[in-house]
């Protein structure tokens, strides 16, 4: 396997993201991260779901091959861990929704590795995570590890070998209240405050990469 990316290497690639997009601010706002995913999602593809859970992503794919990957033995996921998927690079997607934060960062590091060893060349990333400038959507849970801001994804992503394609906010509000948070946008950059829960960054695998499989 490649050696991991020295902290030079990383802070390279987060500039990397930044020179893109400046600030948060600058990232564009979507209403919903798995629905902003399926949307990109091709029938007849190959998809394994990171982190999965109840599978409720796969529940709004069509005409897709659907896999689950997850730790916790009660929810009968297709695969225990990276190690177990035999068949190399399979996948045409790999989503990995709202997990990522409950590593270490070097856990972080190794889950990038195994996306990168599953996924085809010009396969795609989603993956998402709680905004660290809303003011509870990180902090609400106990079981978080480690906060991920947007240039520390990218940078994560780029030092395993992917191509960030883009970097969003994810957000649905009534339209009151939607109104009421534009009217009060100054304020909220000022004080370093996003009304954005979550962000989902789409990443790519090279088609020439040639990163090492486990």
């Amino acid at each position: 396997m490649q050696a991991e990316a020295s902290w030079s290497e990383l802070n390279e690639a987060r500039r990397a993201i930044r020179a893109r997009w400046a600030t948060n601010w600058n990232l564009p706002v979507v209403p919903r991260s798995m629905r902003y995913a399926a949307a990109r999602i091709q029938s007849g593809w190959r998809v394994l779901d990171v982190g999965a859970s109840d599978g409720r992503f796969g529940r709004r794919l069509t005409g897709v091959d659907y896999k689950t990957l997850d730790i916790d033995p009660r929810v009968g996921a297709d695969y225990a861990d990276f190690d177990a998927v035999t068949d190399g690079d399979a996948f045409d997607a790999v989503a990995c929704f709202e997990m990522i934060e409950h590593v270490t960062f070097d856990e972080a590091r190794a889950v990038f590795a195994g996306i990168v060893r599953v996924l085809k060349p010009d396969g795609l990333l989603f993956i998402s995570t709680p905004n660290i400038h809303h003011p509870w959507s990180y902090l609400r849970s106990a079981t978080h590890e480690t906060p991920f801001c947007y240039d520390e994804l990218g940078g994560l992503a780029i030092c395993a070998g992917l191509t960030v394609d883009e970097v969003v906010r994810c957000h649905k509000d009534a339209w009151l209240k939607g109104l009421a948070r534009r009217f009060l946008q100054p304020l909220h950059r000022a004080l370093g405050i996003d009304w954005a829960k979550s962000i989902l960054m789409v990443a790519r695998r090279p088609a020439e990469s040639t990163r090492s499989k486990k």
